[in-house]
C-alpha cells in the first residue's frame, strides 16, 4: 500500500513539474516584446468558503475544491487587493503540512477595478523543504500581462501578523510570493 502511493506521489509531483515547464516554455516567447518589472506579495487566505474533505486507506489527507477569500498585500499596485485561492491538497503528513498542494487564483487589484489576475499554482512541501510556483495572465485592464513567482509558505507566526487583514482573526493560510511580470509594449 505505502509503494503506491509513493508511486502516486512521484506521478503527481512530475506531472506537476511538467506542467510548470510548459507553461513556461509556451508564455516566454512573448517576453521579447516586453518590460519586465519585478514585485513582491503576502497573499493572505482569510476564510474557506467551501471544501471536500476526506481520508484515504493509508491516511493520506485529500482537500479538494477548497476555496478560501484572501486578501495580497504588494509592493505593485498591480497586485494589491482582493482575492480567491481555489485550492486541492494531497496531505501525506497533515500535522507537518507535507503534501502536494495545487490550483488556480485570481486577484483583483483595487487600483485597476477594471481588471484581474487569473492562473495556476502548485507547492510541494517534503521533509526537506518546499517549491512553489505560479503562472498569471491578466485579463480586463491588465489585458496582455503575464506574471511568474515562486511561492513560500507561511507558518502560523507569521500569519498572526496579517490579522488585521482578516477583521482581527488569525488567517487560515498564506504565501510570500516572489517573482516578476512582464508588461507587453512596455509600461
Amino acid at each position: 500500500m505505502k509503494t503506491n502511493h509513493l508511486c502516486v506521489s512521484r506521478i503527481l509531483a512530475a506531472a506537476v513539474i511538467i506542467a510548470a515547464i510548459s507553461m513556461i516554455l509556451i508564455v516566454h516567447p512573448a517576453a521579447a516584446e516586453a518590460t519586465r518589472l519585478d514585485f513582491e506579495n503576502y497573499n493572505i487566505a482569510c476564510s474557506i468558503v467551501s471544501q471536500k474533505l476526506w481520508v484515504s486507506d493509508g491516511g493520506v489527507v485529500h482537500i479538494r475544491d477548497r476555496e478560501l477569500n484572501s486578501v495580497v498585500t504588494s509592493n505593485s499596485e498591480y497586485f494589491a487587493g482582493p482575492g480567491h485561492i481555489f485550492a486541492n491538497a494531497n496531505l501525506f503528513n497533515p500535522a507537518m503540512g507535507i503534501g502536494t498542494y495545487f490550483g488556480t487564483l485570481d486577484i483583483y487589484p483595487t487600483a485597476y477595478p477594471e481588471g484581474y489576475w487569473f492562473g495556476h499554482w502548485s507547492m510541494q512541501i517534503t521533509e526537506n523543504g518546499y517549491q512553489g510556483l505560479a503562472r498569471l495572465k491578466g485579463y480586463g485592464s491588465l489585458q496582455g500581462m503575464l506574471a511568474f513567482s515562486t511561492l513560500t509558505p507561511l507558518p502560523p507566526t507569521v500569519l498572526a501578523n496579517y490579522k488585521d487583514l482578516c477583521g482581527g482573526n488569525q488567517p487560515i493560510a498564506g504565501t510570500y510570493v516572489e517573482g516578476y511580470y512582464l508588461v507587453p509594449g512596455g509600461e
